[in-house]
């Protein structure tokens, strides 16, 4: 469904319905006033989680109630992770921006980056500026999205693991953003196309587009949640959300297929555990924020 009302920015409203059900909440839909161009809105509601037993770590499927958000529609680009690095640069010194830079390695931090800093930052030159940013630890990810509340007076954070998987594959419980069935030329993966695999420009696969506008979730990079990796799974049996007190967590949700994933590995409902200091150069970074206007809790 697409709603529309005076003064309020036009929103897509998936609906899953089975046999003999009907649809009650919410009522009415709360419609943002404005979203800019970057920006998708996931509105209120139930949606299917999990319950793709070819996906990699899968979990069973549970109809989970999230609260409204707003996500970009693409990945944190090398251009946008740049313009942080600067501010940091400028506002703490060399040190601290020093420690933000990307690497170009797999596993912990601390490996060599082709990024430079001296009175600039500068990514490589070989990465286009459209380029997903990659080879960032979770808490530079965060450490970005604090950066970005802060400069634009709006809540963004990483999302919820719950909340990128909606955002991704919408309400019916499909296996990818476009449907159940895929074809490697439909996302940046690795056999997507001849020659060496590698990322490609934020947007790049028109297919790879979910209900609600939200690009590259099936390819291109993986991404970083906020939340705990717990084994068993971000809910309890009756599909309650799990509190997510434990900032001293082994390891944290990363959710997505990348550029080297197998087709396996790009399915919507998959997900990794990663350990906060890791940094691969298939793993970046997408931001979300809280919707306040449905009057429900978030993730």
């Amino acid at each position: 469904l697409t709603l529309a009302a005076a003064d309020r920015a036009p929103i897509t409203y998936p609906v899953h319905l089975g046999r003999q059900a009907r649809w009650v909440a919410p009522d009415p839909v709360p419609l943002p006033p404005t979203l800019a161009p970057d920006e998708a809105y996931v509105p209120p509601g139930w949606f299917l989680f999990g319950g793709d037993a070819a996906a990699t770590d899968p979990l069973p499927r549970h109809r989970i109630w999230l609260a409204g958000f707003v996500v970009k529609r693409r990945p944190v680009t090398n251009a946008e992770y740049a313009a942080f690095l600067r501010d940091r640069l400028a506002t703490d010194g060399e040190a601290a921006a020093r420690a933000l830079l990307p690497a170009n390695g797999l596993g912990p931090a601390g490996e060599a980056t082709r990024w430079t800093l001296d009175d600039a930052v500068h990514a490589p030159a070989v990465e286009p500026a459209d380029w997903p940013v990659v080879g960032i630890d979770w808490h530079a990810a965060t450490a970005y999205a604090a950066w970005l509340a802060t400069h634009t007076g709006l809540p963004w954070r990483l999302p919820h693991e719950c909340e990128w998987e909606k955002a991704a594959r919408g309400v019916d419980g499909r296996c990818f953003p476009w449907g159940d069935h895929v074809d490697p030329s439909w996302a940046c993966m690795f056999d997507s196309r001849p020659g060496n695999a590698s990322r490609s420009p934020v947007g790049a696969f028109a297919a790879d587009e979910s209900p609600y506008g939200v690009r590259d979730t099936a390819g291109n990079v993986r991404e970083w949640c906020r939340n705990a990796y717990r084994r068993a799974g971000p809910v309890d049996e009756a599909g309650h959300l799990l509190p997510d007190d434990d900032p001293g967590a082994g390891f944290r949700v990363a959710k997505g297929g990348a550029w080297s994933s197998t087709r396996q590995a790009c399915r919507a409902a998959g997900r990794f555990g990663a350990r906060p200091g890791d940094r691969f150069n298939s793993l970046g970074l997408r931001v979300a924020r809280p919707w306040p206007g449905d009057g429900q809790s978030s993730p």
